[in-house]
C-alpha cells in the first residue's frame, strides 16, 4: 500500500476515524458485513435557484455534520434531484457501538428542527437498523 501521510493533509474528506486509523499505520478497514444503523433524512425549503443557495445548503448540511458527530454518526451520501433532497447517515461504521440504534434515533431528534436561519422548512426522517457492508472499496486514487 502507498504511503498515504502526505496525502491526508489534503484530503480532508476523509471521515475522521478512517484518517486517524490511516495516519496511525493501522491501514484499510477489512471489509465485512456488521449490524449498524442507517438514518435517511429528506428536506425542504431551500431555493435552489436563489443566488445564495449554496450557502444555505452549505450550512445546514454543515449543521447536520455536528449533530451527527455528536452521536458517533457519519454523514455518508447527500442527493439533490428531480425527487428532493436527501441525507443519508450510518451509525456502527466504520466504528460501531453498542447502542448505535439508541444514538441514531437521539440524532434524528436532534435533527428535526434546524435552525430557523437554514431555511429549511421540512424534515422527514427514517431509521433502519440491519446489516451493511462497511470497508474500503475504489483505488487509493
Amino acid at each position: 500500500m502507498p504511503d498515504l501521510a502526505p496525502d491526508l493533509a489534503l484530503n480532508t474528506w476523509l471521515l475522521p476515524a478512517v484518517a486517524a486509523r490511516l495516519r496511525a499505520g493501522n491501514g484499510e478497514f477489512l471489509t465485512e458485513l456488521r449490524p449498524a444503523v442507517a438514518l435517511f433524512l429528506r428536506f425542504d425549503g431551500l431555493d435552489y435557484e436563489a443566488a445564495d443557495a449554496g450557502v444555505q445548503l452549505d450550512g445546514f448540511v454543515r449543521w447536520v455534520q455536528v449533530v451527527l458527530q455528536r452521536f458517533a454518526g457519519v454523514l455518508l451520501q447527500l442527493t439533490i434531484g428531480e425527487k428532493g433532497s436527501y441525507l443519508y447517515a450510518a451509525f456502527g461504521a466504520p466504528t460501531i457501538h453498542e447502542d448505535d440504534a439508541e444514538r441514531a434515533v437521539a440524532a434524528a431528534l436532534a435533527l428535526r428542527t434546524p435552525p430557523p436561519e437554514l431555511a429549511i422548512s421540512a424534515v422527514q426522517m427514517g431509521v433502519a437498523q440491519g446489516t451493511l457492508r462497511t470497508g474500503a472499496y475504489g483505488g487509493t486514487t
